[in-house]
């Protein structure tokens, strides 16, 4: 073996450890991530969340109006265009 595969050899070894060494706090940040997933998702909902409903805070005459202007309609454009933007943004990396 000459001395040029040896050094490449440590080299490399070298570079491994100093990868290692940087996917360390990687390792670490993922662990915490899922441990706190863990734990909200131990968390039970609350009743007065679950049994919830948007139309049971809005006023029948309200929510007639609101469903004959077309709110629900204007909402999904609204939504819709954010949508696009955000990933006319991502996919153009912030240029356009």
């Amino acid at each position: 073996m000459s001395i040029e595969k040896i050094t490449d050899y440590i080299k490399g070894l070298w570079d491994e450890f100093v990868e290692f060494l940087l996917d360390i706090p990687l390792i670490v940040f993922d662990g915490l991530m899922n441990a706190l997933a863990t734990a909200l998702e131990a968390v039970p909902v609350p009743d007065f969340v679950s049994n919830a409903d948007i139309s049971s805070y809005i006023h029948p005459d309200i929510g007639f109006f609101l469903a004959q202007s077309g709110v629900t309609t204007g909402l999904a454009f609204i939504g819709s265009a954010m949508v696009f933007r955000f990933f006319r943004r991502v996919l153009t990396l912030g240029i356009w």
